[in-house]
């Protein structure tokens, strides 16, 4: 599984003391083993959203060390650890996970390109004569 993101990276976007509190669900201020793979698991179910929409036009093992998907990644596993025990994750969560989900749509339809990553050949539209010699 291709995931692009850690812990420092969601803690860029989002206080690292409201990830601790997310994942913290003893509330004992330390994250157990357990604990810890709530925050893994939100990195990639994040991931795994990125993957099934890119995977049509790019490469995966190409993205590793992408900018752009490391930040959706860190923004979508931001707002669904904050949807863990937020009724309404915060705005600027909210609000980022929505830029990037509409990022990945226009990436999708073409209409955006990933940066410094080329699109897989075979992905792309070609023009085949039906009618050769005609």
């Amino acid at each position: 599984m291709n995931t692009y993101c850690t812990r420092t990276d969601i803690e860029s976007l989002w206080n690292p003391a409201a990830v601790l509190t997310a994942a913290d669900d003893n509330d004992d201020g330390v994250l157990s083993p357990a604990e810890e793979t709530l925050i893994d698991d939100a990195i990639e179910r994040g991931a795994t959203q990125l993957n099934a929409s890119l995977d049509m036009r790019y490469t995966l093992t190409e993205l590793a060390n992408n900018a752009w998907c490391r930040d959706a990644n860190a923004a979508l596993a931001a707002w669904l650890l904050a949807s863990r025990k937020l009724e309404t994750p915060p705005q600027s969560l909210a609000t980022l996970r929505l830029f990037y989900l509409e990022q990945l749509a226009e990436i999708c339809a073409g209409r955006l390109k990933l940066p410094q990553v080329p699109e897989r050949t075979e992905s792309l539209p070609a023009v085949v004569d039906r009618y050769p010699g005609v």
